[in-house]
């Protein structure tokens, strides 16, 4: 009897956690006239909410990028802190530099748009600059990466690593937004761009394995930046959105947004020497843009 009593408990608490997951994420699932979701939509709200909950962890965070074992921002812990408004991390004097700051992430076919919001803090007078080209302005990307990428840039391989086309120069103190839409003329590591090679970038979006913001200047969009002095880089919210999702409402922090000119001089797409990408990719370099 006992057996049968916990049997019969088994079986309802299993029928509820099944209706639970068929009405997951559907506002409407207490209205008996609404129909339910597919399984293939229930499965994208989890993946949707999985992605979304990962980019408010600062574990999920890496700072790099990590290549065969090789951290390229150097004096820099591998994960973000945790803040009250989000997460960050200190940007401190070189040798220390931060490069890549970047999220596991699945497709981003039906995506609108990517969404940085964050804020810079310093004391007045401290300055944000490329590593390498001090004298330079220094850069804040989008970024996303094709899955498999070997980091060599050549061949295929060349167009796996993608940057925005509108990005803030140079990096200044303060709350600002940063969003691009997914549809612009981003730019891949040497000549490709979306525009020019869209299977490419099409194939690059629906394979997607990594996503986040990086930091350059000089020689290349993510080959880093330091700080003359204590700076925070405070993270409030990543966001991938939707198509069909409505327009950010305008803000005096995207008043400020400092958009590069799309006519401004560059020395690729984005701003890599290409002679010296080739040179490397020929003796089997690794090319971190």
């Amino acid at each position: 009897m006992i057996g049968t009593k916990r049997t019969k408990w088994v079986m309802a608490l299993t029928g509820l956690c099944v209706v639970a997951f068929q009405n997951c994420g559907n506002m409407n699932a207490l209205n008996p006239n609404s129909k339910s979701l597919s399984q293939s939509s229930r499965f994208q709200l989890f993946s949707d909410f999985g992605q979304f909950a990962g980019f408010t962890n600062p574990n999920s965070w890496t700072i790099g990028p990590v290549i065969y074992g090789r951290n390229y921002s150097v004096g820099m812990p591998l994960h973000p802190s945790s803040h009250p408004e989000g997460w960050s991390f200190d940007i401190t004097q070189a040798p220390s530099s931060v490069h890549y700051v970047t999220a596991a992430c699945g497709s981003l076919t039906g995506k609108s748009e990517l969404v940085l919001k964050y804020r810079v803090e310093a004391d007045p007078g401290v300055v944000l600059y490329p590593t390498n080209f001090p004298g330079s302005p220094s850069i804040l990307s989008l970024y996303f990466q094709r899955a498999g990428d070997n980091w060599s840039a050549a061949g295929a391989f060349e167009s796996f690593r993608w940057y925005s086309p509108l990005y803030h120069t140079p990096i200044r103190l303060g709350d600002y937004e940063l969003a691009v839409p997914l549809d612009a003329n981003w730019t891949a590591i040497l000549t490709s761009s979306a525009e020019s090679n869209p299977t490419a970038f099409e194939a690059a979006k629906a394979n997607c394995g990594q996503v986040g913001f990086v930091f350059g200047g000089g020689d290349g969009r993510g080959h880093g930046v330091s700080a003359t002095g204590p700076a925070k880089f405070i993270v409030k919210s990543f966001e991938i959105r939707d198509a069909g999702a409505p327009a950010l409402t305008p803000t005096p922090q995207q008043d400020q947004r400092n958009w590069m000119p799309p006519s401004a001089p560059t020395q690729g797409p984005s701003d890599v020497n290409p002679w010296l990408a080739n040179l490397c990719s020929r003796f089997g370099f690794v090319f971190c843009n």
